[in-house]
């Protein structure tokens, strides 16, 4: 998935995470189940403009970026961390992730079993 380096607006980052998603029709879907698609559909293209009073929520904003960034699609995260005047996150590979999840796993293990140790040390030193 190719990303844009750089949106006008947060409009702009929106639509391509909306397309990188599958459109418009698709995303409305999901995003409001519970209107007619042709409603969700009409509402969703209300909230990506500035003249209308239709807004994305908060909640239906991170949904959006979770299925963008599940889709590889980071262009709405960056816009985001742009604006803020943040470093851009680093995007993480799934096989990455699991890697770095497993160092973290032993690391605890072993840090357990350093305290499990040091338990056991203390319960047997004899109390003066």
């Amino acid at each position: 998935m190719q990303n844009e380096l750089f949106h006008d607006d947060v409009y702009s980052a929106i639509d391509a995470s909306i397309m990188a998603l599958g459109g418009y029709k698709k995303v409305a879907g999901w995003l409001f189940p519970n209107k007619p698609l042709t409603t969700a559909y009409s509402h969703l293209k209300n909230c990506l403009r500035d003249d209308k009073p239709e807004k994305l929520d908060p909640h239906e904003l991170v949904l959006l970026l979770q299925k963008a960034k599940d889709a590889g699609a980071h262009d709405l995260m960056h816009f985001m961390a742009d604006a803020g005047e943040y470093e851009r996150p680093k995007v993480m590979k799934p096989q990455d992730e699991v890697a770095q999840l497993q160092r973290q796993y032993i690391d605890a293990a072993r840090d357990m079993q350093k305290i499990a140790e040091r338990i056991e040390r203390v319960q047997l030193k004899p109390v003066s």
